[in-house]
């Protein structure tokens, strides 16, 4: 199959979908490998303090998943990846901000970072992309991750 499909099946807003995704993935990458020992060692909060980042981390992610599809139902996939792209960058910010913060920025940090894929997904079911849509989406998260 081609890589790009012909002109006369290409989905308007896909590329957007595409690159948004991929950024998601980007993004995602410093929590998932570092918040844990950002907290407990280069904040010097501690192993229990570092366990419990991963904690807010996957309560974060459960809850984001969970409202993620309720709020692409009540505002569009689009607008709910807006807002979920925005929170993942408010998670990122706050990473830097001290000891606090960092425990803030780990529930927003899942909520967003995780809960995107439900957003997406019913972007990319509204764009009327499909499965080949979001196995072009799911690629770009995946290449952005491994050349982060």
């Amino acid at each position: 199959p081609e890589a790009v499909p012909p002109p006369s099946q290409r989905v308007a807003g896909a590329g957007r979908l595409v690159l948004a995704y991929g950024l998601s993935g980007m993004g995602m990458v410093p929590p998932m490998i570092y918040l844990a020992d950002l907290a407990a060692r280069g904040l010097g909060l501690g192993v229990t303090a570092g366990s419990l980042t991963w904690l807010l981390f996957g309560l974060g992610a459960v809850a984001g998943t969970l409202l993620g599809g309720r709020a692409a139902d009540r505002w569009g996939g689009a607008r709910a990846a807006t807002a979920w792209l925005a929170v993942q960058a408010v998670a990122l910010a706050l990473c830097f901000g001290g000891p606090v913060l960092v425990l803030l920025a780990a529930p927003l940090g899942g909520f967003a970072g995780v809960g995107v894929t439900a957003v997406v997904l019913a972007w990319a079911r509204e764009t009327g992309g499909g499965v080949a849509l979001w196995g072009r989406a799911t690629a770009a998260y995946a290449a952005a991750q491994a050349v982060t």
